[in-house]
């Protein structure tokens, strides 16, 4: 069950509880709390896998004033199961939350996880504490699953690329984006230039910085993607921020930078884990000798732990686009894996 995050997510402007129908959190976990409700006990699912955005985990003080974990624990409880909470770096209900890289993957994409497994009736102490060791031994089967090394995101790149044809992607983005930077670059009365003088203030750069010989390419590259002013300047500020804090020219050599250069100024970070991939969101990479906005459908695949051999073709029937949109709402493959093989292992009946 995914709880939908967008009234969850520490992004939102509108927090909502999720159990409010006004908001698609609390819509998509009431409708799935009416479904069990109409289900007798024994046509219930054994176990019920959770995903939803880290932040789930946290308890949320603004107009909200819950965890979220703990709404989904007590409501399945009432339902009959039994939910158990854990914090891990990354994921039954034991609760545990996840990140891409502790599966390899270079990618921040921090999620909750948690398994429910099903009482079926009244439970004795002993009962319970049986069940709850259920849970406990799954999710030390999802520890176990994990790895110590993460790819470096530019390795990932360099075994994509074959697969990818960047040339005929970046067209379909490009486009895009003409008719956009026309619009901003010709618009009155926006926030952002008042937030960039802001950041420069903020960061003490002033226009040395901006003129040194690693900025002045990046800068050239940067005027070839036809980018709106906004994002050119804010890719700019940012690295030169980040030049700034190192107090050196930053090596590119063998590294792959990713910048989310579709958010504010306040929110754009240049890392070399990539940001979480969601739709309709703008990357900007950077590596020696090149800058690009797409990086190939492959690529994003990748990052949600998926090969070509397991696509069966999905990549080359799908727009650049339209393969973000599909995973960026996407689990993260290697993690909903190893947990679902836990709860099959650990969870159902007989095991």
């Amino acid at each position: 069950m995914s709880i939908e995050c967008d009234d969850v997510s520490g992004l939102t402007p509108t927090p909502r509880s999720i159990l409010d129908t006004n908001g698609k959190s609390g819509k998509s976990m009431v409708e799935f709390l009416s479904y069990l409700d109409a289900c007798t006990l024994e046509q219930r699912p054994d176990c019920i896998i959770w995903e939803c955005v880290s932040k789930l985990d946290s308890f949320r003080q603004s107009n909200v004033q819950e965890r979220g974990t703990d709404v989904v624990k007590e409501t399945s409880a009432q339902r009959g199961y039994i939910t158990e909470f854990e914090k891990m770096q990354l994921i039954v209900v034991l609760w545990a939350f996840s990140g891409g890289q502790d599966f390899s993957i270079p990618q921040s994409r921090g999620r909750t996880y948690g398994i429910s497994i099903k009482t079926n009736g009244g439970l004795d102490t002993v009962s319970q504490a049986a069940l709850t060791k259920k849970l406990e031994s799954a999710w030390e089967f999802v520890g176990r699953c994990k790895l110590k090394w993460t790819e470096p995101l530019f390795m990932l790149w360099e075994r994509t690329r074959s697969h990818d044809c960047r040339d005929e992607n970046s067209q379909e983005i490009g486009n895009k984006r003409k008719n956009k930077k026309k619009i901003e670059d010709e618009g009155t009365g926006k926030k952002w230039p008042s937030m960039h003088t802001k950041f420069k203030d903020q960061h003490g750069i002033d226009d040395a910085d901006l003129c040194c010989k690693q900025l002045m390419w990046l800068k050239e590259q940067l005027q070839t993607l036809q980018l709106p002013k906004r994002e050119v300047e804010g890719a700019m500020l940012t690295f030169a921020a980040l030049r700034k804090q190192r107090q050196q020219d930053i090596v590119l050599k063998g590294v792959l930078y990713v910048c989310n250069i579709g958010d504010s100024i306040t929110r754009m970070r240049w890392k070399t884990t990539h940001h979480c991939v969601l739709p309709r969101k703008r990357y900007l990479y950077l590596t020696e000798g090149t800058v690009f906005i797409n990086p190939g459908k492959q690529f994003l695949f990748a990052l949600q732990g998926l090969s070509p051999a397991e696509l069966y073709g999905l990549q080359h029937r799908l727009s650049c686009t339209e393969c973000q949109d599909l995973l960026g709402n996407a689990f993260t493959s290697n993690v909903i894996a190893a947990v679902a093989l836990a709860a099959l292992l650990f969870v159902l009946p007989g095991k």
